[in-house]
């Protein structure tokens, strides 16, 4: 019997469409489920699939206190990924199909497009995050202007300090009063913030 296959592409634009949905009813459940199809689908195609997702749980402060991870906001992450794979890598008509029926892929030479790819990821990776931060501060009907205001030019000055050139050490100390002003917030703004930071020390400089 054949194997059924579809295009990247295709099922690229259908993953996006399902993000959608996840999005908008904000189903942590079906968050959840749609991630691990995502990760397993995709992760040979695109570097760094699965890379700054919230987990079940994370100890932040070493305080031995849980924070539980946000599905629907890894639905937001892995969907800005696979939007900014179907607009650059996917046009590649010599990427591989993926088989519908098992949703991973079946490429077994995309070692020269994985060594272009690796120049790029982490920029990428850091703008997804910073463009899923701004929206999330953005979207918080709790909060007035003047604190959106405020809680965007600090992920701004996040933002700039992952873009200089220095060793991790130095961007911390640059970080540290940014940390002290997040003393003086909630939890929102509290795991925004820590997410961002947290994703800029990961990377290597």
């Amino acid at each position: 019997m054949e194997i059924s296959k579809i295009g990247i592409k295709e099922i690229t634009e259908r993953y996006i469409e399902e993000c959608n949905q996840v999005i908008m009813s904000h189903n942590k459940e079906e968050a959840k489920k749609l991630q691990l199809r995502i990760v397993a689908a995709f992760q040979s195609l695109i570097e760094g699939i699965d890379k700054n997702l919230d987990e079940d749980w994370l100890d932040i402060s070493g305080d031995g206190c849980d924070y539980y991870g946000d599905y629907v906001s890894n639905i937001d992450i892995l969907k800005c990924k696979l939007e900014v794979f179907l607009a650059t890598d996917c046009v590649n008509k010599n990427k591989p199909y993926i088989d519908k029926s098992l949703n991973i892929s079946l490429d077994n030479s995309s070692s020269n497009s994985s060594v272009n790819n690796n120049t790029n990821t982490n920029t990428v990776d850091l703008s997804i995050i910073f463009k899923v931060a701004r929206k999330e501060i953005e979207e918080n009907e709790s909060m007035s202007e003047a604190e959106i205001k405020e809680v965007i030019d600090k992920i701004n000055q996040i933002e700039d300090i992952s873009k200089i050139d220095e060793s991790k050490n130095k961007k911390w100390f640059k970080l540290r009063p940014i940390m002290e002003w997040l003393g003086t917030k909630g939890l929102v703004v509290g795991t925004t913030i820590l997410n961002l930071i947290t994703a800029i020390l990961k990377f290597e400089s």
